[in-house]
């Protein structure tokens, strides 16, 4: 009877190690380029040049996919999560730093569109931007990366299904539903970053170095511009924020010294037709 209930036992433990890691390989270790249509090239860890994509041929993660000009190529993560790669795009396929469980793809170029699962979790897939990086996505997600005339990096995303969250230095948007888009510019030193609300309405949290942000409620066509700038004397952070909505009405203005929350200064006399004019931010108050 001994004998038969530890091997009872022993089928039992096996049973929940083979559930539990199951359950934490969300995706599988490698990755497979479908669906190709046109020309598209990718780039494993150690080569040196591109290739032609292989259709449903699986590659390592840190592989980097190109899709030329009328081309696009789907990115299988699972059986049950893709991402469409658009045309004129550059993504590199990697696991998170924090988890190699997780998925991060880094966008340079063109766009992407997600299809995934409802119960993923949060982190599971990022897309990483020059502007700011999307998760805790699930349904239809278009995200789309470019440079202005004016060499800013731009990013834009709409939730057709499901929901998103983004998050960026000093700012997260929780989550953006059904119908909410936003366009996100920045320059190359993340020195300011401009985001407006291309429709919906969604919620941004504003970092005010305290540790409790600023929750702005954003409408169509709201405006929150975050600049940066580092202290000639000591090096620390300045930042300030001025959020307003469609009309320049209800503005909201601070700013602060990232790790000197005593420093905050709230209410900044600064005029809506002055940032509408000039682009300018208000410099943040050295220490």
């Amino acid at each position: 009877m001994r004998t038969e209930s530890r091997v009872v036992g022993l089928a039992v433990v096996s049973v929940v190690a083979l559930a539990t890691s199951v359950m934490a390989q969300t995706f599988d270790p490698l990755f497979r380029v479908t669906a190709i249509e046109g020309a598209c090239k990718i780039k494993k860890p150690e080569a040196k040049a591109f290739e032609p994509a292989t259709p449903g041929k699986a590659y390592p993660l840190g592989t980097i996919i190109q899709t030329e000009k009328k081309s696009k190529a789907t990115i299988c993560l699972s059986t049950d999560d893709s991402l469409l790669l658009t045309a004129s795009s550059e993504a590199t396929i990697q696991a998170a730093a924090d988890n190699a469980n997780n998925r991060s793809i880094l966008l340079k170029a063109g766009g992407i569109q997600s299809a995934t699962r409802e119960n993923l979790p949060e982190n599971a897939i990022v897309v990483e931007t020059a502007s700011a990086s999307c998760d805790a996505f699930t349904g239809h997600i278009n995200i789309l990366v470019d440079r202005d005339s004016d060499g800013m990096a731009v990013m834009d995303v709409a939730v057709e299904s499901g929901s998103a969250r983004l998050r960026g230095p000093q700012f997260v948007i929780p989550k953006m539903k059904v119908g909410s888009t936003v366009h996100i510019t920045s320059t190359a030193d993340r020195s300011l970053t401009r985001i407006v609300n291309a429709g919906g309405d969604y919620k941004i949290a504003l970092d005010n170095g305290t540790g409790t942000p600023v929750v702005f409620n954003s409408t169509a066509k709201s405006t929150v511009r975050i600049g940066r700038e580092y202290a000639k004397v000591g090096g620390k952070l300045g930042v300030s924020v001025f959020a307003t909505e469609s009309d320049g009405k209800n503005p909201v203005g601070f700013a602060y010294v990232v790790g000197e929350p005593g420093l905050l200064v709230s209410g900044l006399p600064v005029a809506a037709d002055e940032h509408s004019s000039t682009n300018s931010i208000p410099a943040a108050p050295a220490p």
